[in-house]
């Protein structure tokens, strides 16, 4: 079955900067710019069917998608993981929007977009704006049986950007959730944080009484071990 997930919000894309094509004329500036802003980036989740070497199944991508771009321009697209360089062209586009499909969903990836001008333009080749975009990367437990009935648990979504975690980890992740200490977005909960606030704050209110009572606790023992030790050095001496 065919799933697409638009990845607005948290995996979303942003502007870097704004660049005027300075060695076009003026008038045609502005137009270059005004088409420029109405360009986005979105990254949205698919799959699609693949013939691995023992079966047919379904494999996730992440579609990275320049949208509203027209013949004044092309884009190239770079990116953190690899030295891949890929050149969309308005020819590459569909219904005004061009894509390229990203395979690597094991591996979180930053992306840096270049809109340049092309050669319908008199000023071509020049950066008219970058954009920066990142994909999560597919979380391995979310398979696991731990995750059955948690669901909604940040630790067990398909797709996370946290870095990644030991077995370990995450076992003591899952447990701390089922005693409530953390909540759903792995944060401490308001009981947990209350509890240690409370302990903070006694600690100031009463520091002095505290401390006095170590003092006068330290000096009381002193004096026992000192008793203590006097009346063996005088047996020791008797017995001579």
């Amino acid at each position: 079955m065919k799933k697409i997930i638009i990845f607005i919000g948290l995996f979303f894309a942003f502007l870097i900067n704004v660049n005027a094509a300075v060695s076009c004329p003026y008038s045609e500036q502005s137009n270059l710019n005004h088409l420029v802003s109405n360009m986005k980036v979105i990254n949205e989740l698919d799959s699609e069917l693949y013939e691995y070497p023992d079966l047919t199944d379904y494999r996730d991508f992440f579609n990275i998608s320049v949208l509203n771009i027209s013949k004044e321009f092309y884009v190239v697209i770079t990116n953190n993981f690899n030295d891949e360089k890929v050149t969309l062209t308005y020819e590459d586009s569909k219904d005004d929007i061009v894509t390229y499909k990203w395979y690597e969903t094991d591996y979180k990836a930053t992306f840096n977009i270049k809109i340049y001008t092309s050669k319908e333009t008199s000023c071509p080749d020049e950066v008219i704006k970058t954009f920066v975009t990142s994909t999560p990367r597919f979380n391995v437990y979310s398979l696991s049986s731990l995750c059955e009935e948690l669901k909604d648990f940040t630790y067990c979504q398909e797709y996370v950007t946290f870095d990644e975690l030991t077995e370990k980890e995450f076992q003591e992740k899952v447990e701390r959730y089922k005693q409530g200490t953390i909540d759903k977005d792995g944060n401490e909960t308001d009981e947990n944080v209350k509890d240690d606030n409370a302990f903070i704050k006694f600690i100031k209110t009463y520091k002095w009484y505290i401390i006095g009572s170590i003092i006068i606790l330290g000096s009381i023992t002193g004096f026992i071990i000192y008793k203590v030790y006097k009346r063996n050095k005088k047996r020791k001496e008797l017995i001579r």
